[in-house]
């Protein structure tokens, strides 16, 4: 049965209170809302401030990721499937790129696949893809006893680094640079221009070392091996002032260690536009649970640049589902899950999601049994996110994990069986020292976090929860400074924002619409569904039906030990995953989408094991501390769960673009009924249309007026050309009238008002 559209709202009244999932949360001291809606850095006395992190992820967080057109095709075959794959790939790797950047996709359709090499990817433009992530998809088994990686997307180029472009290299002049700093100064006779790429490179010294400890391991630090290397564009050039599209996440300290430089380079054979989605890597092994000779990473990512891995399992591997090197950039990875690893639990081993490389965005991914499950390598220079992401039983901690890494932020992570840190590792492994510094822990969950400020630099742990802030333990007569607790704020009570790159990318997104004359969309037609019915928990026959995507339902299955409920349904332990469908027409996006859902706790112990996962099973959304469920709530009470997708997916809203919202709760919780309210946009506005509203009338005509002549208010430049003028109001006037009889009602705003205003209100009942 299909989602059903909401013909009648009914008001249900009852005695009580309403449950408000979006109640005030306190403010950071280090960031807040100031009154014009814009976020606002406290700052300490060396000008440090918590650093913008929105442009981790693909092509900067700005764009969406595309969808490739299939190309070539691979069906499932028998004995060892690598050689007919790796053919398709270098069949579509062989094709002209087109406009859009890519080359097309290799489809494995659904079935078993066996791979006893390595595959490779090594061209721009290629995507692989299959038909399902979970055990009734796409499943490349890769066989044999080779520690190796099942899929490398690794640029051709050799060279561990960036080129230097020869004479480029110049110093950075201040004598400070602050972490979260955009801007700089250089000495003159630069040639630098706008959109050049290059490197800030930040030096380690021997006079750094002896102040923040490392020259006292057991293995010292050496000069020149631990410098960082921020990867940037050029945004704009002020005579001898550069600015550049990424902030500073380490402090740029001239006059104390030595000279900081910035060169120009190149990198002609970096890949970008390279894609894995929408399948599963199972490695083959002996059975037992400690075997080491199989394969032991599922995608290995380095030299790229706006690459992507989504919807994808990596099953049994022994290190990684996904792991970055120093050179990728701009990476996004979402929706992938790291399943039941195979290998000792021990050093260098089970490092789910490894990233080394900058502006790296893991988001919605889920580990099991692991040990460094969201973990930053040696001299990582972010800023780099990890968001939403759930690390299950773990076996250690989380975080950056040796030689200073340098700027990510750890937004909404939770983590059970240990700690979330950013700390003093002394001389672990071969000598660890410092693991990371300007580590931002965000609205996270764990047993408990320890977070210290090394020399020169800090850590910030904000709005977590689940566990104690520790100095923690380390031997003294490795270190003999004074290790301090890192900044703390608001321990035990999340703030707002809920995420803080969500809440940053908004902006940053705004900021670039209006830098670049676009007109924000307005939703033209708005789309509310309705699953279940709303009758206070009677299962009263057809209109309790729900439709489930098959594949959703089997991934549901695979992920939870729980049987498959029905809407209504009060039996403790049963898991419900249910489907929205919609269409969306060509030319339309959705611009914003709100989750109602009305819901009855079944026991008292809910709130240690309920969760709720949003279109794909990796997505663990744990309703007390991610979505703001009161923990207090007693078997029997009732409660009406408002959520603002946006806040979830991000203002893009990707993963509601194809037309196909899954929602899955597990295990004690009773759902009456669920809504999905969609607000859709025109994105292929008419002629003269100049707001966007579908209609061309005299709101048009006022928006040219009141900019004609400019060549900044650009909002009705019709034609293109730079400025508004006479041109583009005979736009207007030869189209006056369009979309008017056609059109459906506006709604200016976003869904989550839409449905308050509709009068869907749920109270809370106790007991």
């Amino acid at each position: 049965m299909m989602s059903k559209p909401i013909l009648t709202l009914v008001v249900l009244a009852s005695s009580g209170i309403i449950a408000n999932a979006m109640a005030d949360r306190p403010e950071s001291s280090w960031v807040t809302v100031g009154g014009d809606g814009k976020l606002q850095y406290a700052t300490d006395a060396e000008g440090d401030r918590i650093p913008d992190f929105s442009t981790a992820g693909y092509r900067g967080g700005l764009e969406r990721i595309p969808t490739a057109t299939v190309q070539a095709t691979v069906n499932p075959g028998v004995g060892d499937d690598s050689a007919r794959i790796q053919a398709a790939i270098d069949q579509v790797s062989a094709l002209p790129i087109g406009a859009d950047g890519l080359r097309g996709a290799v489809l494995l359709t659904r079935g078993q696949y066996q791979v006893a090499d390595t595959l490779r990817i090594q061209t721009d433009g290629v995507v692989l893809r299959g038909e399902g992530q979970y055990g009734n998809g796409t499943v490349l088994t890769a066989t044999g006893t080779t520690q190796r990686n099942a899929l490398e997307i690794v640029g051709p180029d050799s060279s561990p680094f960036w080129s230097r472009v020869d004479g480029s290299t110049v110093n950075i002049t201040d004598a400070l640079v602050p972490v979260g700093a955009t801007s700089f100064n250089v000495e003159s006779g630069h040639t630098f221009s706008p959109n050049d790429n290059i490197v800030i490179n930040r030096g380690s010294t021997q006079a750094w070392f002896e102040d923040i400890g490392t020259d006292q391991l057991d293995n010292p630090w050496q000069p020149g091996t631990r410098d960082l290397r921020f990867d940037r564009t050029i945004t704009a050039v002020d005579g001898n002032t550069i600015t550049v599209d990424a902030p500073v996440v380490n402090a740029l300290e001239q006059a104390d260690y030595g000279e900081m430089t910035v060169y120009q380079y190149t990198f002609p054979d970096r890949l970008q536009n390279v894609g894995v989605e929408n399948l599963r890597f199972v490695s083959e092994t002996d059975g037992t649970a400690t075997d080491e000779d199989h394969a032991w990473t599922a995608i290995r990512l380095d030299g790229v640049e706006d690459t992507w891995v989504r919807e994808v399992d990596a099953k049994n591997f022994g290190y990684a589902a996904v792991s970055t090197g120093r050179t990728a950039k701009a990476v996004t990875v979402e929706d992938v899950s790291y399943l039941e690893p195979v290998s000792e639990v021990s050093g260098g081993r089970r490092y789910s999601f490894a990233v080394q490389g900058s502006e790296t965005l893991v988001q919605r991914a889920f580990s099991e049994d692991a040990r460094h499950d969201f973990v930053l390598q040696s001299s990582a220079a972010g800023p780099n996110v990890f968001l939403f992401a759930t690390a299950k039983d773990t076996n250690n901690d989380i975080g950056p994990h040796h030689r200073w890494s340098a700027g990510t932020l750890f937004d909404n992570v939770h983590v059970t069986g240990d700690k979330i840190n950013a700390r003093w590792r002394g001389n672990s492994g071969s000598g660890h020292g410092w693991a990371g510094a300007n580590m931002v822990v965000w609205n996270s969950v764990a047993d408990a976090f320890e977070i210290q400020n090394p020399p020169t630099a800090q850590n910030w742990v904000i709005g977590s929860t689940g566990g104690p802030v520790e100095i923690g333990n380390f031997r003294i007569d490795e270190y003999d400074g004074t290790i301090q607790i890192g900044n703390v704020d608001s321990t035990g009570t999340p703030v707002a924002p809920n995420s803080l790159y969500i809440a940053q990318l908004r902006e940053r997104l705004a900021t670039f619409a209006a830098a670049n004359n676009n007109a924000p969309l307005v939703a033209v037609r708005q789309e509310t569904l309705l699953a279940g019915d709303i009758d206070g928990f009677v299962n009263n026959g057809s209109s309790d039906d729900f439709n489930v995507d098959a594949d959703f339902l089997f991934g549901a299955n695979e992920s939870s030990n729980f049987p498959q409920g029905t809407f209504d349904s009060t039996e403790k332990d049963r898991m419900l995953a249910f489907t929205f469908d919609y269409n969306l027409a060509e030319g339309e996006e959705i611009v914003g989408a709100s989750l109602v859902m009305g819901l009855k706790v079944l026991d008292t112990n809910w709130y240690a094991n309920d969760v709720l996962r949003l279109d794909n099973h990796a997505a663990r959304f744990h309703l007390t501390d991610t979505l703001d469920v009161p923990t207090g709530l007693q078997a029997g009470d009732e409660y009406a769960l408002v959520l603002d997708l946006a806040d979830i997916f991000g203002p893009l809203l990707s993963p509601l673009q194809d037309g196909e919202f899954n929602v899955f709760l597990s295990d004690d919780h009773a759902i009456d009924f669920a809504t999905l309210t969609l607000d859709i946009a025109a994105v292929a506005a008419l002629a003269g249309d100049y707001n966007l509203n579908g209609e061309v009338d005299a709101a048009d005509y006022t928006i040219w007026a009141d900019s004609f002549g400019s060549t900044t208010n650009l909002a009705a430049d019709g034609n293109g050309d730079g400025v508004v003028d006479a041109a583009d109001y005979t736009i207007w006037a030869d189209n006056f009238g369009a979309g008017s009889s056609t059109s459906p009602a506006i709604v200016p705003e976003p869904g989550m008002m839409g449905v308050v205003s509709c009068g869907l209100v749920y109270f809370l009942r106790r007991r």
